[in-house]
C-alpha cells in the first residue's frame, strides 16, 4: 500500500493514505515499522489497517448535514440573482450565504461537534 511518511518521532511514525477516495492518517509503532526517512513508501495494507487513527476528531461520525439537491441549489441562487457566471463572480458572498442557510451548519457548529469527538 502506498503511504507518505509525515513524522517520525521516537515512539509513533505518522503515515498519511487515501482509502475509497479520502485522506487518512495513522500512526505506527516506530520500532516495528523501521521506517528511516519522510515522503513515499510502500507498506503492507494489513500493518497499515493495524495502526492507530490520527486526530481523534471524525466529522463523519459527529455531524449530520442535510443532503441537497443540485436543482433546489441552483433555485435558491437564482432567487437571490445569480443567473450568469458574472453574477456568480460578482457575488461570492451570496453564493456562501445561500449554501450556509440550505446546509443548515455554521463553523460554531463543526467547532461544537469536534468537542463531542
Amino acid at each position: 500500500m502506498q503511504v507518505k511518511v509525515i513524522s517520525i518521532e521516537p515512539f509513533w511514525t505518522t503515515v498519511e493514505y487515501e482509502e475509497d477516495g479520502l485522506l487518512q492518517r495513522k500512526q505506527l509503532p516506530t520500532a516495528f515499522c523501521g521506517i528511516k526517512k519522510r515522503g513515499p513508501i510502500d507498506l503492507p495494507s494489513n500493518f497499515v489497517e493495524m495502526g492507530t487513527s490520527y486526530g481523534g476528531v471524525d466529522l463523519v461520525a459527529v455531524l449530520e448535514l442535510p443532503t441537497i439537491r443540485v436543482a433546489d441549489l441552483q433555485d435558491a441562487l437564482r432567487r437571490k440573482g445569480l443567473w450568469t457566471r458574472q453574477d456568480y463572480e460578482k457575488s461570492p458572498q451570496m453564493v456562501r450565504g445561500v449554501l450556509k442557510r440550505l446546509l443548515g451548519f455554521s463553523i460554531a457548529s463543526i467547532m461544537k461537534a469536534t468537542r463531542r469527538s
